[in-house]
């Protein structure tokens, strides 16, 4: 039974009062019409539903031991807010591609809790999890077609919409964006404009939270990450080993995650006053 449908048994319970035959028609043909509401409701596309659904973050006393026993993740405890923005940063060894493997469930064997909204992650499986997160890599899936049907992927999608988040990140400034198919083999677009489809995939379909991979050199991944940036009210999840000194200080909070742990949190400016992982980082850029 739906939430919905439940619902109606709520709103309609049983009774053991006397009606009378015009009542109790009267009745039914209300629970008709609710439950053809109901049933409505229940078949809205992703598009029109899921724009009512804000999602935040929250890793409780995560941990995670590889093949070999070794410790990759050790009791992880991050809380991200609905609607900011936040950049978890750490080298190769730290932890954050296993953290990513989790979120998307290449990884499912692990200790402690990732909830999403007020729901366990392993509880959300297929469409149920797309739905809210969305992640933003550099080797996305991507048909032989146009850009345009990149991104209307499904077949309620609105052509406004659509074309509007082509806008947003910039794919409509292709003049083939509508017209020329993708051709993968010759390479026609970059790692950089795949993860822009994938943006606009992730605008239509109103996903919650962005996760973005972003593990190359800022030169070509700013873009994207500026793109991210700039979307108002959108719960921003950056994982990452590069520090971007151009956008850093644009996070409302950074983690830095290092041997599996949070070992150092806040602001751009409050982590340069710690003068610790973060300082050095930034300081000697070594992770630029």
């Amino acid at each position: 039974m739906s939430i919905l449908a439940a619902t109606q048994k709520r709103l309609f319970p049983p009774t053991l009062i006397h009606r009378s035959e015009g009542q109790r028609k009267r009745e039914v043909d209300k629970d008709q019409r609710f439950s053809a509401l109901y049933e409505r409701l229940d078949q809205l596309p992703v598009s029109l539903s899921s724009r009512y659904h804000h999602f935040g973050l929250v890793f409780e006393n995560l941990s995670y031991r590889d093949e070999d026993g070794h410790m990759v993740l050790a009791g992880l405890n991050m809380t991200i807010e609905q609607g900011k923005k936040y950049l978890l940063l750490g080298t190769e060894e730290s932890g954050n591609a296993e953290l990513l493997k989790i979120l998307s469930h290449q990884i499912q064997e692990y200790d402690g809790n990732v909830y999403v909204g007020h729901q366990n992650l392993k509880e959300l499986q297929g469409k149920s999890l797309e739905r809210i997160l969305a992640f933003i890599h550099k080797n996305i899936f991507v048909l032989n077609d146009t850009i345009y049907r990149n991104i209307a992927l499904h077949p309620h999608y609105d052509e406004k919409k659509v074309r509007e988040s082509m806008r947003r990140v910039g794919l409509n400034e292709r003049p083939e964006a509508n017209t020329t198919d993708i051709a993968l083999n010759r390479g026609f677009y970059s790692a950089n404009e795949r993860q822009k489809i994938s943006i606009a995939r992730a605008l239509v379909n109103n996903s919650s939270i962005l996760i973005l991979d972003s593990t190359s050199d800022c030169t070509k991944d700013c873009e994207v990450e500026e793109l991210i940036l700039n979307i108002r009210d959108m719960t921003v999840l950056s994982v990452s080993h590069i520090l971007s000194k151009e956008l850093v200080d644009r996070y409302d909070k950074i983690f830095v995650l290092d041997e599996g742990r949070v070992v150092e949190e806040g602001s751009f400016s409050d982590l340069l006053l710690q003068g610790g992982h973060f300082y050095s980082m930034y300081v000697r850029n070594e992770a630029i």
